[in-house]
């Protein structure tokens, strides 16, 4: 496999997957010519009810939307059975990881690595110090509960990962909330972005009595298929919530987040139906890269596989870069802290892409 160029090499060091018209126009090629490996999205999705209420609400952007997009946390307190006081929305649950970091303003920051780069980014943009916690791959990248408590000593905020991208692990969320008791000077931020493709598994939710500092961060845009909208939120308890909501700029959402997020709620079965059929894909896809003896993947339990390459003369970004020159683009984890350059991670996608993946991983390796 040739060598690459320095260019090259910084086209897949992005810290986001998705990149697919960058990527299409440096290698001379349409956006269309790609089946999309590198972002983790629901591929039976989005419901045209989605779709209905976004066009029925052209209308409205004349109009200031709602200024606390009320309709989207009235449907989604119902829907998660909690007090609107509790929750908070935003453009994503990346943009509330942003604001969460400038408004709580804690000097050092434990996070759980390897994990999301816009953890790191997010903290070092408020002049945080950064004090990451390694997990070990000889240990499947688990969290050992008692090493990150005890690194939690002059520690203000943790950011960790349920389940953690890109590993798709999936700790105990009694376990954290124990810890979070303990610790009542910190704060946890618990991403569970991809928490709804995780199947008999409860979101972490704190309560008015436990869990006081605990902010929970989640995500519509992966379920649903709608990252191009941006729609996000936060759970949290008590006095927390209040504070948060307090600070909380107006206009959260604009007028089509709020029709598309409330048509999304209203749906029966979508998240249970995509989970299934997401399962049985996950199921076969694992069993394929098994096969491969230059290659490891990890069990994880989201809608991801982090991939090991085990050959020494191939790493993520010469295989990313031959998967793309045929129109398959994958997840270099080159970019993620804690990971070296033989990890790749793919979406779970529909049977028939999935086998397009392992016809031509074959061809390459």
């Amino acid at each position: 496999m040739p060598l690459l160029s320095a260019a090259e090499r910084r086209l897949f060091s992005q810290p986001h997957g998705g990149n697919i018209q960058t990527i299409a126009h440096f290698l001379g090629m349409a956006p269309e010519d790609f089946i999309d490996f590198s972002a983790n999205i629901n591929p039976f999705g989005p419901p045209p009810e989605i779709i209905s209420a976004l066009r029925a609400s052209a209308g409205s952007i004349q109009n200031y939307p709602e200024l606390n997009a009320g309709a989207f946390v009235d449907a989604l307190a119902a829907r998660l059975a909690l007090t609107p006081e509790c929750l908070a929305p935003g453009n994503g649950s990346a943009e509330l990881l942003y604001w969460l970091a400038a408004w709580i303003k804690p000097r050092r920051v434990l996070i759980v690595e390897p994990s999301f780069a816009d953890y790191r980014r997010a903290a070092a943009a408020n002049g945080c110090e950064i004090v990451p916690l390694g997990l070990e791959e000889e240990n499947g990248f688990e969290l050992d509960w008692a090493s990150f408590e005890q690194s939690l000593d002059a520690i203000d905020l943790v950011i960790v990962g349920r389940p953690n991208n890109p590993t798709g692990n999936l700790f105990d969320a009694g376990g954290l909330s124990d810890i979070a008791a303990r610790h009542r000077r910190t704060i946890f931020i618990v991403d569970e972005a991809f928490i709804d493709f995780v199947d008999g598994v409860q979101p972490a939710v704190p309560t008015m009595t436990a869990g006081a500092n605990l902010i929970i961060l989640r995500s519509l845009t992966k379920i649903y298929a709608i990252p191009g909208l941006r729609l996000g939120y936060l759970v949290a308890a008590g006095n927390m919530a209040r504070r948060l909501n307090a600070a909380r700029p107006p206009w959260p959402l604009g007028a089509g987040q709020i029709a598309a997020g409330v048509a999304a709620l209203r749906l029966d079965g979508f998240i249970e139906s995509s989970r299934e059929r997401l399962a049985v894909e996950r199921r076969w896809l694992l069993s394929e890269l098994r096969a491969f003896t230059n290659l490891r993947p990890f069990e994880g339990t989201a809608n991801f596989i982090l991939i090991k390459i085990l050959e020494p003369k191939i790493d993520s970004a010469c295989l990313t870069m031959a998967l793309a020159k045929r129109g398959i683009y994958v997840r270099d984890c080159a970019s993620f802290n804690g990971l070296s350059d033989s990890y790749v991670r793919i979406a779970v996608r529909r049977r028939e892409d999935n086998k397009q993946l392992v016809r031509i991983l074959k061809e390459i390796l």
